[in-house]
């Protein structure tokens, strides 16, 4: 998976969108370490099996660390200057366990996690994140590109599902927590990429 980094301006602030790469791991790492939630999960957990995720500071970061070593690219992050304000995991549906399986989801792609420093400008950062991933979604072939799982708890559901509805993405559903999300970008002859 390549990313493709992405420049916005808001008030002279400049948002740049990267992969999560060996090379900026000490920036996910300041991003992470002593946030509530997301320290002990290390977006971990849309990657296991529903139900068998527990938080695991050091295994979890362990485990994407080890991810990270691997050459895989598993989000975005969000940088200020050096400094990471914000984090999608984004990648091929079929990769993370916790969305349910559809009949074509071979073309899905989804972002399962989704974490914007609180100090940070929300809209302005997650919308430089939305529009990298859905850059990096199309330009690997994605028919579509999902929202978080019903059940991903955000700190403001409305205004996390307004984010994504500003953004092109469409309500296909409601969730225990969260409201299921598409954004339709293009497909093969014949895919429906309907719930």
């Amino acid at each position: 998976m390549r990313g493709r980094d992405c420049t916005m301006e808001k008030s002279a602030k400049y948002v740049e969108v990267v992969p999560a790469t060996t090379k900026r791991w000490d920036l996910l790492c300041d991003l992470f370490t002593g946030c509530p939630g997301i320290d002990g999960c290390w977006c971990m957990w849309p990657l296991r099996e529903p139900l068998t995720h527990r938080p695991d500071p050091n295994g979890n970061r362990k485990a994407m660390k080890a991810l990270v070593n691997a050459g895989e690219i598993p989000g975005l992050l969000a940088l200020i200057g050096e400094r990471a304000v914000g984090w999608y995991a984004v990648g091929p549906r079929d990769r993370y366990p916790q969305y349910k399986r559809e009949h074509d989801q071979a073309h899905a792609w989804a972002i399962p996690c989704i974490y914007v420093d609180p100090a940070a400008d929300r809209s302005l950062v997650g919308r430089a994140l939305i529009t990298a991933a859905l850059e990096l979604a199309e330009g690997s072939g994605a028919a579509s590109l999902d929202g978080p799982p019903p059940w991903w708890s955000p700190g403001d559901p409305d205004a996390a599902t307004k984010m994504f509805q500003d953004n092109g993405f469409k309500l296909i559903g409601t969730g225990a927590r969260m409201a299921e999300l598409r954004r339709v970008l293009h497909g093969p002859a014949g895919y429906d990429a309907s719930p």
